[in-house]
């Protein structure tokens, strides 16, 4: 499923998912041009997990992320189980500088969110930032999380996880009783 960019230019986002998964795109009540956002609904089993995919370009200021609220609110009440992703553009690395702060309060508090990707993301010779994250609402479900250098094909990391929507079972306590 992709969202492509209006212009005739290159670009836009999208979400690959399993072919024998149920998955349909939930429309927003606002529509923005930044960040680009893309929000689906994907069916494993019996459960609904709501999936996102942003993007931010790096020449739009990170205050944009405040008009995301209204979207947001309405996936975090809906979906017990969701995931946000992509290109943030703000480095994570700094978590006291002020787009981040910005981030943390607009983003990932409100909805409590908690950002699973630890280590870098976008390597050159001369920096090194976190700016590709994925957001989760239950990052207990988070089995696997991590960063691959993919030299050649992007200057960013592929970042992957390996999610658990597996309820955990508790074992069986014994109680004996006398009459």
């Amino acid at each position: 499923i992709n969202k492509s960019r209006d212009k005739k230019c290159r670009g836009g986002i999208g979400i690959y998912v399993q072919e024998n998964l149920p998955v349909k795109v939930i429309k927003m009540s606002t529509e923005l041009v930044q960040p680009e956002m893309l929000f689906v609904e994907v069916t494993i089993g019996n459960t609904k997990m709501a999936i996102a995919v942003i993007y931010k370009s790096p020449l739009i200021p990170y205050s944009v992320y405040a008009a995301i609220h209204e979207n947001l609110s309405a996936i975090t009440n809906k979906y017990e189980h969701f995931l946000i992703m992509g290109d943030m553009n703000i480095n994570h690395l700094l978590p006291d500088s002020s787009p981040c702060k910005f981030f943390t309060t607009y983003v990932t508090e409100p909805f409590a969110l908690t950002q699973v990707i630890t280590d870098p993301t976008r390597i050159t010779a001369t920096t090194s930032t976190l700016i590709d994250l994925m957001l989760t609402s239950c990052p207990e479900n988070v089995k696997v999380q991590g960063v691959v250098d993919t030299p050649g094909i992007s200057d960013h990391c592929l970042t992957f996880i390996a999610y658990s929507l597996k309820k955990t079972k508790f074992k069986p306590k014994m109680v004996t009783r006398r009459d």
